[in-house]
């Protein structure tokens, strides 16, 4: 009759904690590459661009003034007034990049694009879109 004999002991032995600990690394392992992921940077970065068009758009409505969005430049793109003063500069981080068609839009002072365009922002096999509606100014992203 040992275990009659034997007392009922509470808690966790070593190997079970240790072997919670190992689980728990796995698996924060395993979220990490997700959280710095190639294309959650590309998706940062077109949402960005969303952004600062969105901004660019206000702007020009907001001051009455024409403003351009420039991404003539592979590495950045500026948005400033049409007479050239800068607003603003945004540099692509890690190696992202945009191609424009066509490289620059003018948001005029009632809001509404130069034309339509698009802007495709990739890297490596990551792809999205940010589609610039000329007639009304508006932006939206699509893609994978």
């Amino acid at each position: 009759m040992l275990y009659k004999d034997r007392k009922l002991k509470k808690g966790f032995t070593l190997i079970e904690a240790l072997l919670t600990i190992i689980i728990i690394s796995i698996v924060v392992l395993m979220a990490i590459p997700s959280l710095n992921s190639t294309g959650a940077r590309v998706r940062t970065v077109s949402r960005q661009i969303i952004d600062d068009m969105r901004y660019a758009r206000t702007k020009a409505v907001t001051d009455g003034k024409n403003i351009i969005v420039d991404f003539t430049n592979p590495t950045k793109y500026v948005i400033m007034y049409d007479d050239g003063t800068k607003i603003k500069e945004y540099n692509y981080p890690h190696q992202i990049e945009c191609k424009a068609t066509p490289t620059t839009f003018t948001y005029q002072k009632i809001g509404s694009a130069s034309s339509n365009g698009n802007l495709i922002v990739s890297k490596d096999e990551y792809t999205m879109t940010v589609n610039v509606i000329g007639s009304t100014g508006m932006v939206h992203l699509s893609g994978s």
